[in-house]
């Protein structure tokens, strides 16, 4: 692991490592009924509220959810919880509507043959989010078996899509524009309202990986990623963590083996000068509000890159209407450069399962001082 950095009594934790080598754990005091089901929350998808506290810097409290924070949300700095997940809004826009009230603020969801994006956009009058703490608690209950079950928070990125998806710049986030001041991606001014924009560009982001185990697997139980394109983009993957032990897990892949509950955060924010981007993992796993670090890397020009982006660098055309790829103009996408800058969605994602979720959160914080 490369640039870790902390404010608390933590150690690193190497790429294999056992459970007890987890970074020493926080508490923030139980969660209702022991962390197995609880009050997710009122409204139509979600509230948004300005917050307090200290730019991100630590001593930071519970939420909403009673959920411990790492650090607070900045001051003024956008905040979201979870409210009814059944009803969309627009700062809840999941893309498959099949989401299902389990009862006492728990909701499930297959979303698309297994696979399930649950996206919190900026709607008019909201900042783009930026530096982000984002947390989530779920549970596997039934799986497809296509590739290793997992979840994932993305951060600094819009729609992951394909080519028939290519939206006008007037159609990104919905047609809402950023607001003034933010620091959207490098390309965004360049282009017209009019003008096509590449999807794979909008797809630019870091991710935060947890796996559950199963007997017979042979792949990371959590690891990191960036793409700097969608699908082409993906660098490699960055401090991959595998053990016998690892919390997160079912004896067989199928609806008789459930896992338990367990709470993820991922952490992504800028310094202040805005030149290297800090991460960070963090895993609740017995969902009882006791958070342990499972890894964190700093990226910086040349520390995380990637030689090509394959056919996401070449142009393609909608009609007779030529879009131009990822490394030409206005994209101009270098390749060993961190992901500094802003996005209009924050995603949670699961892929190959049928999962409950509850107690979802995205808050800005402040950048690294």
């Amino acid at each position: 692991m490369r640039g870790f950095r902390f404010f608390i009594v933590l150690v690193v934790c190497s790429a294999a490592c056992a459970p007890s080598d987890l970074a020493a754990s926080e508490t923030g005091g139980g969660l209702p009924d022991g962390g197995v089901s609880a009050d997710a929350g009122t409204g139509d998808g979600g509230t948004t509220d300005a917050g307090t506290g200290d730019g991100g810097t630590g001593g930071a409290a519970n939420d909403q959810f009673g959920v411990l924070m790492k650090y607070a949300t900045e001051p003024s700095g956008r905040e979201w919880f979870l409210g009814d997940a059944t009803k969309t809004n627009g700062e809840w826009a999941p893309e498959t509507n099949d989401i299902t009230a389990v009862g006492n603020g728990v909701y499930q969801t297959f979303g698309s043959s297994g696979q399930v994006r649950l996206n919190v956009p900026s709607p008019g009058g909201k900042p783009w989010w930026h530096n982000v703490e984002a947390t989530a608690y779920f549970r596997a209950v039934g799986y497809t078996g296509n590739q290793p079950p997992h979840w994932e928070i993305l951060a600094r990125s819009e729609r992951h899509s394909g080519t028939s998806n290519t939206p006008r710049k007037n159609q990104v986030n919905s047609g809402i524009a950023p607001p003034d001041g933010t620091a959207y991606w490098p390309w965004w001014n360049v282009l017209s309202d009019t003008d096509y924009v590449n999807v794979h560009a909008l797809g630019s982001s870091y991710h935060g990986n947890i796996y559950v185990q199963n007997p017979g697997r042979g792949s990371d139980f959590a690891h990191l990623e960036k793409e700097f394109s969608h699908v082409g983009g993906y660098a490699s993957q960055k401090n991959p963590i595998s053990h016998s032990g690892w919390p997160i897990a079912a004896a067989a892949l199928d609806s008789s083996h459930p896992t338990a509950w367990f709470g993820m955060k991922w952490i992504v924010r800028n310094n202040l000068a805005g030149t290297t981007v800090h991460t960070e993992l963090w895993l609740d796993e017995q969902a009882n509000n006791t958070w342990s670090l499972v890894t964190s890397f700093d990226d910086s020009a040349g520390a995380w890159a990637l030689s090509s982006l394959g056919s996401d660098g070449n142009s393609y055309t909608l009609g007779s209407v030529a879009v131009p790829g990822c490394t030409q103009p206005p994209y101009s996408l270098a390749l060993d450069q961190p992901l500094t800058w802003a996005g209009p969605w924050v995603e949670f994602r699961s892929d190959e399962m049928t999962m409950q979720f509850k107690w979802l959160s995205v808050r800005e914080i402040g950048p690294v001082l």
